[in-house]
């Protein structure tokens, strides 16, 4: 017979999940600082583009983030939570066409700095 899965352990779970996030959000910061100051020196605007994209992933895996931990405190709040997390995401969105409009700006450079997020990710599932 199959046992039913254990109920989660919210406070543990937001304490562990609390700690990787400061560690994804360290991380991060320390890759796009790196890798933005090497850019800035060596390429120019393609550099401030891409530290430009990366604060703006940074500010979307984070809002995220906490979206996922209210949710998870107080699931009635599911309807409010996902309506703040699509208005952020409009205003990331319309920072994103905004930025755009500028000529020195690299929208490769905005693109590859809003996901650079995903390499802390990564790193934070390959710890332990």
């Amino acid at each position: 017979a199959a046992s039913s899965p254990k109920p989660i352990d919210r406070e543990r779970f937001l304490a562990q999940s609390n700690q990787a996030l400061r560690r994804i959000e360290r991380n991060g910061l320390i890759i796009l600082a790196v890798v933005g100051v090497i850019t800035v020196l060596f390429f120019g605007a393609f550099g401030a583009s891409l530290m430009i994209g990366g604060v703006l992933g940074m500010f979307n895996f984070r809002s995220l983030h906490r979206m996922f931990q209210r949710r998870l405190i107080d699931p009635t709040r599911r309807h409010k939570e996902q309506l703040f997390y699509s208005l952020k995401l409009f205003l990331i969105v319309a920072v994103f066409f905004y930025i755009i409009q500028w000529q020195a700006i690299s929208v490769a450079g905005l693109l590859i700095g809003f996901f650079m997020i995903t390499s802390a990710v990564f790193m934070e599932t390959l710890r332990k």
